[in-house]
């Protein structure tokens, strides 16, 4: 499940459209996978960048906790 996650998010996939292509995945199971992702960053001295912005919610994902984590949140709608 890990790597279905990663391997759609760098296709440039958001989790919603990542939900909708695995609906058998849900959005918690998801979100699960992108933690477990960002300790590997952190473990590897990398940071996860994601467009995903239930994760800009600080109280739930404190950078302390989660410096390996950027979550990126704009009013400007993206094309990708």
């Amino acid at each position: 499940m890990v790597s279905v996650v990663l391997d759609n998010l760098a296709a440039g996939l958001t989790p919603e459209e990542i939900q909708r292509s695995y609906p058998s995945l849900t959005k918690e199971a998801i979100q699960a996978a992108m933690v477990y992702i960002a300790g590997i960053c952190k473990s590897e001295d990398r940071i996860l960048v994601t467009l995903d912005t239930d994760f800009t919610n600080i109280r739930a994902y404190p950078p302390e906790d989660f410096p390996a984590l950027l979550a990126y949140a704009s009013k400007i709608k993206l094309n990708l």
